[in-house]
């Protein structure tokens, strides 16, 4: 059991590392035309959806 939880723990931090990279680096980019509280919501649903190639965009 140890390594199952070891490896679920392994694959949520790796996750939670690319989308918070990812939101950061759109963030630089969204702040530029946004106030900065959307540009973070902007950021991270695009990173979120990004990662797990949804296809979602809620810019238009």
């Amino acid at each position: 059991m140890k390594g199952i939880v070891r490896i679920v723990k392994s694959v949520l931090l790796l996750t939670l590392s690319f989308e918070v990279i990812g939101a950061t680096l759109s963030f630089l980019v969204f702040s530029k035309d946004y106030p900065p509280i959307r540009a973070i919501g902007i950021s991270l649903f695009h990173s979120v959806a990004a990662f797990n190639n949804s296809g979602f965009d809620i810019l238009f």
